[in-house]
């Protein structure tokens, strides 16, 4: 039984995703992804480097696990912050219009739900640098990885107000999975 099928059995409502109305802009960097299979490759260009995470795909819970993080030395750290020091967020009115349209044809039926994505520390440990060379990074290279942590928090909390303001979401989930023996 589908969740949607079991939802309507129960009497609940569903929760339904929604887009974020957030688009990134970038100057000096770009991502690309190319999707083969079960695989996805996420490239992180920038001008000094890039850097590479592939993900394969569960297929009985359609979803996407790290096989290579991007993040793998200090030097990694420092292109990674160089890239999320280039992006720039802005309301997406295009976006908005898609999401309205959604929660038009949903009705009563359901919620419509966005995602705000989870906080640095889950990032960083599950799909950044991997929670064995994450947590030794987070002691060898603290500075640089303080410095990673204050861009990811600016752009979620940037994210979190467009998506506050521009949402017609009733719901903003920010999922973690962090636990005491994760860290």
């Amino acid at each position: 039984m589908k969740a949607e099928e079991l939802q309507k059995w129960i009497g609940s409502d569903q929760h339904i995703w929604i887009p974020n109305c957030v688009k990134i802009i970038r100057k000096d960097t770009s991502i690309e992804q190319i999707e083969k299979g079960r695989e996805r490759v996420t490239i992180f260009h920038t001008s000094i480097g890039d850097l590479k995470s592939i993900e394969l795909l569960d297929t009985s819970t359609l979803s996407w696990h790290p096989k290579e993080y991007p993040v793998k030395n200090v030097e990694d750290i420092n292109l990674m912050t160089m890239f999320l020091s280039d992006a720039k967020y802005e309301p997406d009115d295009a976006q908005t219009e898609k999401a309205n349209a959604l929660i038009h044809n949903l009705g009563e039926d359901g919620i419509a739900t966005a995602n705000l994505g989870t906080s640095p520390l889950m990032d960083w440990l599950q799909r950044i640098a991997g929670i064995e060379n994450g947590l030794f990074m987070l002691m060898d290279y603290k500075e640089n990885v303080d410095a990673l942590f204050e861009k990811m928090h600016n752009a979620m909390c940037q994210c979190a107000k467009i998506i506050v303001d521009k949402s017609p979401a009733k719901v903003i989930y920010s999922g973690e999975n962090t636990s005491t023996p994760l860290i």
